[in-house]
């Protein structure tokens, strides 16, 4: 059978054309984005140095961890929720709208309350109105993350990832203008990431307006539900964040300022592997909100989203690991070497959970959110234990260690909730995610469309 004879299930099938297509394209605008990304962490470590980049990191993360607090993995429960159909579309970015506000604000004071009363358990030297500017950064980001899960679920992959590309952009933008134009240092940093996400924030606001003018209402009883699945997800959303940067403030709080700026180079460079499983699980997380209601459908297009992220991240994380102390030499400079050993730990871990990250999706649309968070909640007691040993000794290494062991152990417990919650024979599943003829002949189809290849006549 010739290539162009071939025949796939067109978007009802996860392997199909259809999908690969959107696959594709989100791959593309994801390493537009990292690679947006890492200019601009390239830009910040050459000219802040290791303990600049190390304050910028802190600062960052502290709209971050208000985030991770705050928006109540609604998110999550909005693709759900869009999926059924139970309400108007405008009862949905109207009801976002009204949360965010309202948390945003109450976020953002109880930071600054617990601020001033905590004082040294935060980054000394930094002055108190560039936290305050770094605290913007939360209802921006609320509403982009928000209403981009609001595109995910109508399938506006397109829109999804261009709001991506302008935050990346956007932030790329500024910091050469705070830094090298105007050289404001940390401060100008900060003041550009607010910038990026309120750009990116703005242009969610308008793809979802675009989908229906109605006018937006707040609906009492979808914000209930919204609350009632995003909280029991939340708090292994909570969890995992503790997992992935919680070895930051562990490092802050140890004054090891240097190691912090080595280990984000390292956490940078290594989430860059990130582009595959988000590309792929990106398109994959709106086909859950169609397959919402056949859960035979969803567990064959999660076994098979898994098959191409095996395949995509082994061999992305072997050429990672080949290019990693060039890479870092070339764009950051001999005085981030310290960074490749970290970025080599955590790069096994990264690869085992991030291939279970789909699985993870299954899970969620199966309304298994307990058991999300149970694993989430496990593996944040675990990290926090084991920094607590590593760090003192090992530093930016011991940090990574923690989290590869961490990670690894995430993957595992996710891999094992997808069997029982899916009747799915290991045997079968270990056939299902083999590489056969078919799959790679969609693979030069892919590639051949997107090098506008035309086959002769």
């Amino acid at each position: 059978m010739s290539i162009n004879n071939m025949s796939y299930k067109s978007n009802k099938d996860i392997s199909g054309l259809h999908f690969a297509h959107f696959t594709t394209q989100s791959f593309l605008f994801s390493f537009i984005t990292q690679f947006l990304s890492l200019l601009v962490g390239i830009v910040t470590a050459r000219i802040l140095g290791p303990t600049g980049k190390g304050i910028v990191a802190i600062v960052i993360l502290y709209p971050t961890l208000l985030l991770t607090l705050g928006h109540l993995s609604v998110y999550r429960a909005l693709t759900v929720r869009i999926g059924e159909k139970k309400y108007l579309f405008a009862d949905y970015p109207g009801t976002t709208m009204a949360l965010t506000v309202f948390s945003s604000i109450c976020l953002m004071a109880i930071f600054i309350v617990v601020y001033f009363v905590f004082n040294r358990i935060f980054i000394q030297g930094v002055d108190f109105y560039v936290i305050l500017i770094s605290l913007f950064i939360l209802p921006c980001s609320m509403i982009m993350q928000n209403f981009s899960s609001i595109l995910q679920a109508k399938s506006r992959i397109r829109e999804f990832n261009i709001i991506k590309v302008i935050q990346a952009s956007s932030l790329l933008f500024m910091v050469i203008i705070v830094l090298l134009l105007l050289h404001l240092g940390t401060n100008g940093v900060v003041f550009a990431y607010l910038f990026s996400n309120l750009c990116a924030g703005i242009t969610a606001i308008y793809f979802v307006k675009k989908i229906d003018f109605q006018r937006w209402k707040i609906n009492v009883f979808l914000l209930k539900e919204l609350l009632s699945d995003g909280i029991k997800i939340h708090i292994g959303v909570i969890a995992s964040f503790i997992c992935l940067r919680i070895d930051m403030f562990m490092l802050a709080s140890y004054r090891q300022t240097n190691n912090v700026g080595f280990y984000s180079i390292a956490v940078s460079m290594a989430e860059l592997l990130m582009i595959i499983p988000l590309a792929i699980q990106g398109v994959f997380y709106s086909k859950v909100s169609e397959a919402i209601n056949d859960r035979l459908i969803l567990r064959e297009r999660t076994v098979a989203v898994y098959k191409h992220s095996l395949f995509l991240l082994l061999l992305a994380s072997i050429v990672f690991a080949l290019l990693a102390r060039p890479i870092i030499r070339l764009f950051y400079g001999d005085i981030f070497l310290p960074s490749i050993l970290p970025f080599m730990i955590l790069l096994p871990g990264l690869f085992y959970m991030w291939l279970n990250n789909a699985l993870t999706s299954y899970l969620i649309g199966m309304k298994r959110f307990f058991v999300v968070s149970s694993i989430s909640t496990i593996a944040a007691i675990l990290n926090v234990c084991l920094n607590i040993i590593f760090i003192p000794s090992y530093g930016a290494a011991g940090a990574a260690l923690a989290s590869t062991i961490t990670y690894i152990l995430i993957g595992t417990l996710t891999l094992t909730a997808f069997f029982i919650t899916s009747k799915y024979n290991v045997g079968d599943f270990i056939k299902s995610v083999q590489f056969t003829k078919n799959d790679l002949k969609l693979y030069q189809i892919v590639i051949r469309r997107f090098l506008w290849i035309r086959d002769k006549p």
